[in-house]
């Protein structure tokens, strides 16, 4: 029997996953890795940690599929979006990661929005300016850390950056380089005025090909360290929100869906770039040729609850432990034990900002209603609650 290993770099944790050709999972695994809050509103991470969670969680996949006598055919990887990973002529990762989720960048997003203004750059790129898009953290990378920026051949994001770790390829895919915000959405190439009206080089941004494409073989090295009898291709593949609507039938006109992971998308399938006239909603390649998605991305939604996992649920996180069970099974038990409305206990989900349908960069999360007979049960389900009430939300203004 053959196989296919699917790769997802995520903001919380890397996973790799086994599946037959008709689409049925072998075998999955996968490893966490932090996040870094250097400052207020800063948010890395060290690609050394993505490589590490990868080669450990592929070599238990690998090996898993090796005992079960399967041939595995190929690769294909997808990542978190928007993150700038800047690369030396040397192949040297020169700084952490500023991931999607960080806003130091948001005095260059407004710089962006008075110079270009705000209506030009998204009719251009179907996005608004705003410190997630990568063109923000470049600006900021080129005036506070010039020796990085001018020292950078190229910058990738995470998938990118991954696929040159196992390949050597440098090259990017319609639905990460459209958000970046120096990617023309209809033309589906870099835009150079843009770059140039922001002082960037469009020089120092990757080929893009098509999310399909075959881009290499893993290096040889790589087969060794995976524990692979030959080397195998890799499939570009994209980012993760697009391949989520993949996998989850969102290909054709006004099918919509929702994906909820470290944070929520709502997203419809459209056949041509569509723009929303309020620009409420952000429109973004696909990995589908003559596909574009329209979406209403939020700011961290499941990272609040990680968050409360890790600073607040301890004694549910040790009960978990001793069950031998996942942390967050045993939160929602206890979430689960709260009436609805969480006893007027109300979360404003906004801890990084505001984005869809609002887009209020300086907007912070908040608990409302708040008392003594409140406990971290309660708290709980109102984080999932206040995530659902964003959620329909953006539903509604579609």
């Amino acid at each position: 029997m053959k196989v296919l290993l699917g790769v997802d770099l995520g903001t919380t944790n890397v996973k790799v996953v086994a599946y037959t050709i008709e689409g049925e999972k072998v075998f999955e695994h996968g490893e966490e890795y932090p996040t870094h809050y250097p400052r207020h509103d800063w948010a890395e991470q060290d690609p050394r940690d993505w490589v590490k969670a990868f080669f450990l969680s592929a070599l238990e996949v690998i090996r898993s599929v090796r005992r079960r006598r399967l041939e595995i055919l190929g690769m294909c990887i997808t990542s978190q979006r928007e993150g700038v990973v800047p690369i030396s002529k040397e192949g040297d990762v020169l700084a952490r990661c500023i991931i999607w989720m960080d806003q130091r960048s948001l005095p260059e997003s407004e710089e962006i929005a008075r110079k270009l203004g705000s209506k030009a750059v998204y009719e251009k790129t179907g996005l608004r300016p705003s410190p997630t898009f990568t063109a923000s953290k470049l600006l900021w990378l080129k005036k506070n850390v010039p020796r990085v920026y001018e020292r950078a051949e190229v910058f990738l994001q995470p998938k990118e950056f991954l696929v040159y770790v196992l390949t050597g390829k440098q090259c990017s895919d319609p639905s990460l380089a459209s958000r970046t915000m120096l990617f023309d959405i209809r033309k589906l190439e870099w835009d150079e005025g843009i770059a140039e009206a922001l002082g960037l080089s469009i020089e120092k941004m990757p080929e893009v090909l098509p999310s399909t494409e075959i881009v290499g073989y893993v290096k040889d090295e790589v087969a060794r360290k995976l524990e692979l009898e030959k080397p195998i291709p890799v499939v570009n593949g994209g980012g993760d929100r697009p391949c989520e609507a993949l996998g989850g039938g969102i290909v054709e006109k006004g099918v919509a869906g929702e994906s909820t992971g470290t944070a929520t998308n709502v997203m419809m399938s459209v056949d041509e770039p569509r723009l929303d006239l309020k620009g409420r909603f952000l429109c973004s390649g696909h990995v589908l040729q003559g596909k574009w998605l329209l979406e209403g991305g939020t700011s961290p939604t499941g990272a609040i609850l990680r968050w409360f996992r890790d600073n607040i649920a301890i004694p549910e996180v040790e009960e978990a432990k001793k069950r031998g069970i996942n942390p967050y099974d045993v939160i929602n038990e206890i979430a689960s034990r709260v009436p609805p409305g969480s006893e007027g206990l109300l979360l404003l989900p906004f801890f990084m900002g505001s984005k869809a349908p609002r887009w209020s960069p300086r907007l912070r999360g908040a608990f409302i209603g708040l008392t003594l007979g409140h406990g971290r049960a309660h708290i709980a389900r109102s984080i999932m609650e206040g995530i659902a009430y964003l959620c329909r939300e953006i539903i509604e203004a579609y």
